[in-house]
């Protein structure tokens, strides 16, 4: 049964590339956790393929882990000091994790303490603890990258044998979070909304009915950074919002944030570039086909010149989406221009 499971979640050469990490970590002693999909599988059942591995670690057993790992012919690195570690094989990858991205946790005592007991393959492991999937889970809501369904998935598997208390405790502060996902639950599962504690939900909505009544926050904090690293910036950078995520409110250093900012650019940066290009081929691949040389047509040297200064403000990274959306609409037009 469980070989099957695994099968079923990675394909024959990123298993063998996960195998061998996960022994490989296994053979130095160091306490590590399974996490990402191969434990939310675990805990509900929903299989998924995947091209990446996560394992969990304290923070100050990372650097150990990469240096196995390197030492075993891994490619590693450090991505980002706060919370992040990588290992790579080929085209896949292994997240060695000791933190969140949002800089609200780190991987501590108490994750080893709850975690769960299984196997990979022929090596006894242990899995992160399904409140600590819940709790990291339900920080992400990027743009492109919602955990929403997964955070209501692990709800409805594991319900009854949560620890409710603990799990609230994670959350702290931010026990909003928590609502919003038990009142989602009761909007996925009509049908299952008794299952949720009755205890958890009064004290969240007691907390919600003593708000009513108390005065708001005069410190203008954008708490929104938790959720998303791109989709507040323009709280902080333009609206002069607190971010939350900074010492001391958060755990994170400014230089933490910006290196963790600057990526978001990068990868929107080679985004656009890759469109560019992508825009442009097509537009030749038409001459071609009609045997016509792009600047020999009017059509083709306005489009040329547009794509000039479109690759030197995506460069820039000042390069804005309509622009993007002109060079299409001169792709799709160029048609009747080669009648």
């Amino acid at each position: 049964m469980q070989n099957s499971f695994v099968q079923h979640t990675f394909n024959q050469s990123s298993l063998s590339a996960y195998y061998d990490a996960v022994k490989t970590i296994d053979k130095t002693k160091i306490p590590f956790l399974i996490g990402g999909n191969y434990a939310f599988s675990h805990y509900t059942g929903i299989v998924r393929q995947t091209k990446d591995f996560d394992i969990f670690v304290r923070p100050q057993d990372c650097q150990n882990v990469l240096q196995a790992l390197s030492d075993a012919g891994y490619e590693t690195e450090i991505t980002f000091p706060h919370w992040l570690g990588k290992a790579f094989h080929g085209d896949y990858f292994i997240d060695i994790i000791f933190g969140s991205g949002n800089g609200i946790t780190f991987v501590d005592d108490e994750w080893f303490e709850n975690a769960s007991l299984g196997e990979f393959m022929d090596i006894p492991i242990k899995m992160c603890p399904p409140e600590e999937l819940i709790w990291m889970k339900s920080f992400v809501m990027e743009r492109e990258c919602y955990h929403g369904a997964d955070v209501i998935h692990l709800l409805h598997a594991c319900t009854r044998e949560l620890d409710w208390s603990r799990l609230l405790s994670h959350f702290g502060l931010h026990w909003r979070i928590l609502l919003s996902y038990l009142v989602l639950f009761g909007f996925v599962y009509p049908c299952e909304r008794s299952q949720l504690p009755t205890a958890i939900m009064n004290e969240l909505l007691s907390r919600m009915q003593a708000e009513l009544t108390s005065f708001p926050s005069f410190e203008r904090i954008c708490q929104g950074t938790l959720l998303s690293r791109e989709q507040y910036l323009v709280d902080i950078e333009c609206w002069h919002y607190q971010d939350a995520r900074l010492q001391p409110e958060g755990l994170m250093s400014i230089e933490d944030v910006s290196r963790w900012t600057n990526v978001i650019r990068r990868e929107a940066s080679n985004k656009i570039l890759d469109d560019i290009e992508e825009i442009s081929y097509e537009f030749e691949k038409k001459l071609r086909k009609a045997d016509i040389d792009l600047i020999e047509t009017e059509h083709g040297r306005i489009f040329q010149n547009a794509l000039r200064k479109a690759r030197r403000k995506a460069r820039d990274r000042d390069l804005l989406a309509h622009e993007i959306n002109k060079l299409r609409v001169m792709l799709n037009t160029l048609d009747q221009y080669l009648v």
